[in-house]
């Protein structure tokens, strides 16, 4: 047996060192408290009180936690990164978030006190992330889908999404995606009497064994057994995760180890790589062999991550009749659905487990392995997958990974996220509407296929576990086998819909509409889109028409779900029989259907930025596609924001554009006077994650810059300057310009923005002309002549978009 790999004291004491650094904690726990308070509001544990616009407290005995967020449509919350504030300074602390929310809510000490150990994990993994180096998401979309999954953040809704309660810190190094390196796994033979095999149609066990484990391997284990006196042929073999060898199976059977009956060969020789799952692995030396999938009991998410023996059992039966059925489909052919297959499974039950009534459902999920067809396999030549979960994500410097793949397929943010719909959305209707079948697909459980960016196919992956039926007798359903249809949960059609509204829009495009805001799509625009795919769907299938009605998809209402209040209060750290169902609230609007989206254009929906100027406290962030830079504006503070911007006016490269270079007292009265006009916005700019600049946007006609031209009544300009001396010339003002441009227009109604920068500045002029500026001509001002420019929206948002 091999021990387990543990870290030598130096090299665990110079890893912590690096990662638990204040500055890493402190940014790791502000952003997990604002994950906190966004799901928590969203599933009604907490609610918010409206102070001035966008900004918002949630008032609790010990503290007031003040942060600045809008509530989408749908009703989750978006809060600004780094806007939460405990008592006037930073939230960073999350265990202490968390005891002070237990005070107001019904929360048992057993479950707060669990609950801190879970999310203090998840905090150490975040860190984890931040300190360590982390790819840009254009260099990250370049990468293989397993590589991809080590640089994810986790599950988007659930809050302790990385707990991983019963790994050591040492296990956390060497087996969680984000930091293990690619391992062997070992494997073991079992009495074949005591465990089951089953395939898919024409795939035997040796030949599953030749394609896993090479002659040179083969002759090996085949000796550990020869060894131990017993004969190849009257075992199974499979691989085993090694943490559950050591913390489960040798205890759990050690009869049957003592017996001869499980013995262990050793270690194989190929590497493999833990993705998101942690209990499923990708071959790192050979891609296109299939994946291999180990019961992991520890507590991760929702559940214990093992895997249900009948199920396990009945995987290839499952991936077997789907072949036979939708994947001789016509339609979904056509649509080039591709269905990851559970091609193989071993499921060793433990005698005593099995047989005690009630026992919890860890201790039956301990023994066994799925192995699932890789996508690499599947592909073709031009092709590239990636985890749908990663669409989701931002890189180190906020960037979104959406937005280096919509850069890469060079069409449109609005016509590849209509693209993306047309692929993803129809075969799940198909597979719903024409089998009465459901698969569970957010965004762990499919990946996309896309050419150089534009997307062209869905996988899908995860079958025993995750489809369910209707719970009608379906003619497409008739030849599914007896065993099939006894362990796999039907519904009526009105619950079977929800695992498109909850397990994809929800759990998974709610957080994609969060991205697409970034790249100028409302969350209107893009519900809009996701409805006309199914519209268009439906339309061209009049064939179904019963079955669509039957579903009702476009119903106004469907029922809220939660998942963290399964943690909270129903479920807590309970060892039950049986597996946690989510919590259901009341019903909420459904986005994709007519009456609702009619509904959200009426309130303004469209249009969420339009009169964003006129408030004194906005925040506005998007994600520049042509820089690939995250570009933010908010309003200056003075009390935070003066000693940046005393330095800033005193620099080198400042100093003759603004001659503001004065004492701080008096920048501070400048500023005041300036804050107190109403007429412009002074603002903050952040470039990724770090303020470099500061820029005044301005209502033209009422600013003196209106003396020298013919203003019109709705035209607004700014003023920027690069603070950051080694800022200046990275071309940073692109980005900072094209941005600003777009929050005036998306703002104000006006027809153009103007400039009137210093006609000495060259740069300006390069830029003003690539950003579709136009020169009007000089201005002779007091403090310089100005070169007035006119940027026309028609002209701007035909080149860079609304």
């Amino acid at each position: 047996m091999n021990a387990p790999m543990l870290l030598p004291e130096a090299q665990v004491s110079q890893h912590l060192g690096q990662v638990l650094n204040p500055a890493d904690w402190h940014a790791a726990g502000r952003a997990l408290v604002e994950k906190c308070l966004a799901e928590f509001l969203y599933e009604e544990v907490l609610s918010a009180n409206p102070l001035e616009q966008d900004q918002w407290a949630v008032v609790l005995p010990a503290a007031t936690y003040r942060f600045t967020a809008r509530q989408q449509q749908l009703g989750h919350w978006q809060l600004a990164p780094g806007s939460v504030l405990r008592d006037g300074e930073p939230a960073w602390d999350l265990l202490l978030f968390i005891r002070e929310l237990a005070a107001v809510i019904s929360i048992s000490p057993f479950t707060l006190t669990y609950l801190q150990r879970e999310l203090s994990n998840t905090w150490l993994a975040d860190a984890h992330l931040r300190a360590l180096s982390r790819p840009s998401s254009a260099e990250l979309i370049q990468s293989e889908d397993a590589e991809v999954c080590r640089h994810l953040s986790g599950h988007p809704w659930i809050v302790m999404s990385k707990g991983r309660i019963g790994f050591s810190y040492a296990d956390y190094r060497r087996f969680a995606p984000e930091c293990a390196e690619p391992l062997a796994l070992p494997w073991v033979a079992v009495k074949r009497e005591r465990a089951r095999w089953q395939g898919v149609n024409g795939l035997s066990e040796q030949a599953l064994l030749d394609a896993q484990l090479d002659a040179d391997c083969q002759a090996r284990f085949t000796a550990v057994l020869a060894e131990a006196g017993v004969a190849a042929e009257d075992y199974l073999w499979l691989p085993v995760h090694p943490w559950q060898w050591d913390n489960w199976l040798i205890g759990s059977f050690a009869s049957e180890i003592a017996q001869r009956e499980l013995i262990w060969l050793g270690e194989a020789p190929e590497r493999y790589q833990p993705l998101q799952s942690i209990r499923t692995f990708a071959n790192r030396e050979a891609p296109q062999k299939p994946h291999i999938k180990l019961p992991l009991s520890i507590l991760n998410t929702a559940v214990y991550r093992g895997l249900p023996g009948e199920r396990t059992e009945l995987a290839p039966a499952l991936s077997q009749w789907l072949a036979d059925n939708l994947g001789q489909d016509a339609q979904l052919k056509a649509y080039g659905l591709v269905m990851l297959r559970e091609i193989a499974s071993v499921n060793v039950p433990h005698v005593g487990y099995e047989a005690t009534v009630g026992s919890p459902y860890q201790f039956r999920e301990l023994f066994g392995c799925l192995w699932r067809e890789s996508v690499d396999s599947l592909l073709a030549e031009h092709e590239q997958a990636i985890t749908q979960a990663a669409l989701v994500h931002e890189d180190a410097q906020g960037y979104p990974l959406l937005a280096s793949l919509i850069a890469q397929s060079g069409l449109t943010s609005e016509a590849w996220l209509a693209r993306y719909f047309a692929v993803c959305l129809p075969p799940l209707l198909h597979s719903l509407y024409r089998f009465g079948l459901v698969f569970s697909p957010h965004g762990e459980n499919t990946l996309l296929i896309h050419e150089n960016g534009v997307p062209t196919r869905l996988v899908l992956k995860d079958f025993i576990d995750d489809i369910n039926l209707i719970d009608q007798d379906f003619p497409e359903l008739a030849n599914l086998p007896d065993a099939l249809g006894k362990v796999l949960l039907r519904h009526p059609p009105e619950v079977l819909g929800h695992f498109i509204f909850t397990g994809l829009f929800v759990v998974h495009y709610r957080y994609l509409s969060n991205i697409t805001q970034l790249l100028g799509i409302s969350e209107l625009r893009f519900w809009r889109l996701a409805q006309q795919a199914v519209a268009d769907y439906h339309q061209a299938h009049p064939e179904l028409a019963e079955r669509i009605a039957l579903f009702d998809l476009q119903r106004p209402l469907f029922e809220k779900v939660c998942l963290n209040r399964v943690r909270l209060f129903t479920q807590g750290y309970a060892d039950d029989a049986e597996r946690p169902v989510p919590d259901v609230l009341a019903p909420i609007l459904n986005p994709i259907s007519p009456s609702t989206l009619t509904a959200w254009q009426a309130k303004g929906a469209e249009q969420p930025a339009a009169g964003l100027l006129a408030r004194e406290d906005f925040y506005y962030r998007r994600a520049d596609l042509p820089s690939g830079h995250v570009v933010s504006l908010r309003p200056v503070q003075l009390g935070r924001d003066l000693p940046l911007l005393h330095r800033w006016m005193n620099t080198e490269h400042v100093i003759e554009q603004w001659q503001l270079n004065k004492p701080i007292e008096a920048l501070r009265e400048h500023f005041a006077q300036a804050l107190a006009d109403d007429h412009h916005r002074l603002c903050l700019v952040n470039v990724n994650g770090v303020d470099i600049g500061y820029t005044e946007i301005y209502h033209a006609p009422r600013d003196r810059l209106a003396q020298f031209y013919p203003a019109d009544e709705h035209d607004w300009g700014w003023h920027l300057l690069i603070g950051e001396p080694q800022r200046v010339g990275q071309g940073y003002a692109e980005a900072i310009i094209r941005v600003t441009t777009q929050l005036i227009f998306a703002a104000t109604p006006a027809q153009k923005v103007v400039g009137e920068p210093d006609h000495r500045v060259k740069p300006y002029a390069v830029l003003a002309e690539r950003l579709h500026y136009e020169p009007q001509g000089l201005v002779e001002m007091p403090e310089k002549t100005a070169m007035l420019y006119y940027c026309w929206r028609e002209r701007f948002q035909a080149a860079w978009g609304a």
